[in-house]
């Protein structure tokens, strides 16, 4: 089955401080991915990049690599969703796993992520 490359924006102080990164399921992406889990996404399969650098900066290999992807991309929070369109790159949007407010309820935002990915998986499955 195709794969969904994941766009974040940067990791977090806590994340550098931990050492770990997306692929790691720890903070955030815990939540991203027990929603995904509820699509029938497995997040080991899936690609996870960040828009920026640790230091703040653009990472241009990052954005190289949403151009050229075979996956489809998903921009994960405004930051980088803004990156993906300055750079003229097609993704869906995405609410921020750790985004403030009422979608940072775990039903909230599972729903939230079925209803932006669920039709997308349906259609990969046909697809391949």
């Amino acid at each position: 089955m195709r794969q969904f490359l994941f766009i974040g924006e940067r990791r977090s102080n806590t994340a550098i401080r931990m050492g770990v990164t997306w692929t790691d399921g720890r903070l955030c992406a815990s939540t991203l991915f027990d929603a995904l889990s509820r699509v029938g996404v497995d997040p080991s399969r899936q690609r996870f990049m960040n828009a920026f650098t640790d230091s703040g900066q653009v990472d241009l290999a990052t954005v190289r690599t949403a151009a050229e992807a075979q996956e489809v991309v998903v921009g994960l929070g405004l930051k980088a969703q803004r990156v993906l369109e300055e750079h003229g790159i097609e993704h869906v949007k995405l609410v921020h796993p750790a985004a403030r407010g009422k979608i940072r309820l775990k039903d909230n935002y599972r729903r939230h992520v079925v209803e932006t990915l669920g039709p997308r998986t349906r259609t990969l499955v046909r697809a391949n």
